[in-house]
């Protein structure tokens, strides 16, 4: 992808990410470090920011994109709007890294998800006939990891259930309330360091801005 012409339109358009994750039975990856968390205050708005932070399925999410877990605390007067929009990551030259909705995040993985299993009706794995990858009103199917029947070449289309469901929630934050969850970020080049996550904080009744938080992220 060319960075330089991804970072202009990205809040405008699809987090598009074309990498095929090498298939399972290589070996996984070595086990990650702890999170590394940072926060800022303004107006009594805090928000805390964690790195390195990603457990969910596919493990290797932060080699297609970067996913940094916020939590925001409303300590203001006034409800906030929370929108992936309104957080960005800012580099050393002056470009922005924007956050994209969840439902914006495309890729194409072949890192098998966890063991098939249904939850309250829904099945995350593969898929019986042609009903295609994902989470589906389906029965579950042996995970190709522990039967060598199922087809080993396939792929998963992203965003995944963990994905979605680990997002930042979108909407009002209440005076005294607090919300978490991830946000993906296109990856910033190689070897960028410092960079910072700028959090544009806004009325969520009027729609006016009233400050920015400037969290540091320590280097990766």
């Amino acid at each position: 992808m060319n960075h330089a012409a991804a970072v202009g339109c990205l809040a405008a358009s699809t987090l598009a990410v074309l990498l095929l994750v090498g298939c399972a039975g290589h070996g996984g990856p070595s086990a990650p470090a702890g999170p590394r968390v940072a926060s800022a205050t303004a107006g009594g708005i805090e928000v805390v920011v964690a790195t390195g932070a990603w457990r969910g399925w596919p493990s290797l999410l932060p080699t297609l994109v970067t996913p940094v877990r916020v939590r925001v605390v409303n300590g203001g007067g006034v409800p906030l709007r929370l929108d992936a929009g309104l957080f960005a990551l800012a580099l050393p030259d002056g470009r922005r890294l924007a956050a994209a909705p969840v439902d914006d995040v495309r890729a194409v993985v072949a890192e098998p998800p966890p063991t098939s299993r249904p939850v309250a009706g829904l099945t995350l794995g593969p898929l019986r006939e042609q009903s295609g990858p994902g989470w589906a009103l389906s029965e579950a199917v042996p995970d190709p990891r522990s039967d060598p029947s199922q087809e080993v070449s396939r792929t998963w289309e992203l965003p995944s259930a963990d994905m979605v469901q680990s997002a930042l929630p979108q909407g009002a934050l209440a005076p005294g309330a607090s919300a978490s969850g991830f946000l993906y970020f296109e990856h910033a080049p190689a070897g960028t360091a410092p960079v910072s996550l700028t959090a544009r904080l806004v009325d969520a009744r009027s729609g006016e801005p009233i400050g920015v938080v400037v969290v540091p992220l320590a280097p990766e």
